[in-house]
């Protein structure tokens, strides 16, 4: 499935080459918002997401999904591109969305509607409480026009990963790992904050927290963590931040390099990992965009409410060596595309 949505990104790359540079970021940066979890491979639901989900490959499992999800009105609660083969799987407060088949047992609560691209096996979709109003139909394309690519979000990721840096951090800078200070500052005044991480610097921690003048008026944060594999097995501190809800909503953890990423401690922020496997034991507090994701812990709520400027065109580009693998197999398409064109005017 890991191949799919990387050749899918592909394309998108290609056909969307005359679209404006700025609209991949802006369409995942809307995502987030919406969704509390994105996944582009197969996911299996093990503990409950407390927001909507997208999984772009097949769905399994059980447990709650929009056990909170009263702030996400107007957004599906799930959605799914490929098929679902439930175990006892809750929506509340959202419609489920299916491309493919449905099995076992999907139940909708709170209002919510089913469409399901493909067939649906006996009593697998129940609609729980008034069903006045609310629809379970299959053999419906309304999914397609909720599918999400992952072009855009590696974009995204590229596009963070380019910006200035406020300050940066390598792990010779870390004297005392027990209470780390990160230092917050727009010093380029432009309305947005980037701290830069140098690979190897998370695991010299054993403890962090954000620290600056004025905090609550940066306004978005974004922490560009470079390396192909990252752990976080760090202890938070709220430190300097108005409240863990702030860092939740208006920081964004970029893994622009990232292949995997496994958290053995909670994380306040929103991850954008769009390239990697990532694994939790932990709660992830925010919007979570993975490439693959083994889920051994909850995400939460509140999501990413923060918002970034783009401009007309995307600011320097990353260096080839750190653009992550998924990316350059997408640059790589659109190489072999342009020569198989040249070939066949030729």
């Amino acid at each position: 499935m890991r191949r799919s949505w990387c050749i899918a990104g592909v394309l998108a790359v290609v056909f969307g080459a005359q679209a404006p540079a700025q609209a991949g970021p802006v369409t995942a940066l809307e995502a987030m918002r919406d969704y509390n979890l994105i996944v582009f491979d197969d996911f299996d639901l093990r503990h409950d997401i407390q927001g909507s989900i997208y999984v772009g490959g097949n769905l399994t499992g059980n447990n709650m999904v929009g056990s909170n999800n009263t702030r996400y009105t107007g957004t599906a609660g799930l959605t799914v591109a490929g098929d679902v083969k439930a175990s006892g799987i809750k929506v509340k407060n959202g419609d489920f969305y299916a491309g493919g088949n449905v099995s076992g047992l999907v139940e909708i609560q709170d209002g919510g509607s089913a469409y399901v691209g493909g067939t649906v096996a006996s009593n697998s979709v129940r609609l729980t409480g008034n069903t006045s109003g609310r629809a379970m139909e299959a053999g419906s394309d309304a999914a397609r026009g909720k599918l999400l690519d992952v072009s855009d979000f590696l974009a995204l990721s590229a596009d963070l990963a380019s910006r200035e840096a406020d300050i940066r951090y390598t792990a010779a800078d870390v004297r005392d790992r027990n209470n780390f200070r990160l230092q917050l500052a727009d010093t380029n005044g432009d309305g947005l904050t980037v701290l830069h991480l140098d690979d190897g610097f998370l695991g010299a921690l054993s403890s962090y927290g954000f620290y600056g003048d004025d905090i609550a008026g940066l306004g978005t944060i974004v922490v560009n963590v470079a390396g192909k594999n990252n752990s976080l097995g760090a202890n938070w501190q709220q430190g300097g931040l108005p409240d863990n809800l702030f860092a939740s909503q208006n920081i964004i953890w970029n893994f622009y390099e990232a292949e995997v990423l496994t958290f053995d401690r909670q994380i306040f922020g929103s991850v954008l990992a769009p390239g990697a496997r990532v694994s939790n034991v932990t709660p992830i507090d925010g919007t979570l965009v993975a490439g693959s994701f083994t889920q051994n812990g909850q995400v939460h709520l509140p999501g990413f409410t923060g918002d970034i400027s783009f401009p007309s065109t995307l600011r320097p580009a990353v260096p080839a060596e750190e653009i992550p693998e998924p990316l350059s197999v997408a640059l790589l398409g659109m190489g072999l595309v342009g020569v198989a064109c040249l070939r066949r005017r030729s």
